[in-house]
């Protein structure tokens, strides 16, 4: 693989505000990877309601950025060089991964990540398909198991199928292996139930209300969480 060369084009913001504040830059500083950092070239990367919420300055109160900064989390490439102590990954190897909140900088054709980020890239999965996982799958995977203790047989509730409750329905569904009934419009049940749900029920049509009792969780992808506690059951 040819050496990184040594400027690069980024998706940078100087100042907080709003979409006009983010500018693609074409002479921005390839970053050089310490010890347990690899430098990935990015293949692709994707958006999320964090990007915009660093964008506008909404978490500077809670995490103090550093401007200039790249903004971008997830992400998926080829690993273009590899820091002192990374063992298990290799120059050329398909990652994907997501930098945590203080590192940002995917939207980029180089991004440094520590090799606790990352992972090798599913090979029936294309660098765009990769890149749109990360976030949405690690939200709903810690939700569902290490915050509502979902397991086999569990009563799910999820509410939508958009970014973050598509993935969440797999996830329950076929690989906790829990009963999953979907909220969602009449045009998107028979999405539903190509995503996996035990039941998905049309709530512009139907009392879900009436139907539902007892439930062990709700992940409410969209809609108001305490909506829909009276459906959960004590200790759920």
């Amino acid at each position: 693989m040819a050496a990184a060369p040594e400027t690069m084009r980024a998706v940078r913001i100087a100042k907080y505000g709003g979409p006009e504040r983010a500018a693609l830059e074409t002479n921005v500083p390839v970053p050089t990877c310490g010890p347990e950092h690899v430098l990935v070239r990015i293949h692709a990367a994707s958006l999320n309601p964090l990007d915009y919420k660093e964008r506008t300055g909404l978490l500077a109160k809670v995490f103090k950025y550093a401007l200039p900064m790249t903004l971008g989390h997830d992400f998926a490439g080829v690993v273009a060089a590899v820091g002192e102590g990374v063992t298990d990954i290799a120059v050329g190897d398909a990652v994907w991964g997501v930098t945590s909140i203080l590192s940002g900088g995917t939207l980029a054709e180089y991004a440094v990540v520590r090799v606790s980020e990352i992972g090798r890239k599913p090979a029936n999965l294309t660098f765009a398909e990769a890149a749109s996982l990360p976030l949405v799958g690690l939200t709903s995977m810690q939700a569902l198991t290490k915050t509502a203790g979902v397991r086999e047989d569990s009563r799910v509730l999820i509410t939508g199928i958009g970014g973050v409750g598509a993935v969440a329905v797999q996830i329950a569904s076929r690989v906790l292996r829990a009963n999953t009934t979907v909220l969602v419009s009449t045009s998107k049940v028979a999405r539903a139930q190509e995503l996996g749900a035990t039941t998905a029920i049309d709530y512009t049509t139907t009392d879900y209300k009436a139907q539902l009792s007892e439930l062990d969780c709700v992940y409410a992808a969209v809609g108001k969480q305490s909506d829909y506690l009276p459906l959960v059951k004590r200790g759920g």
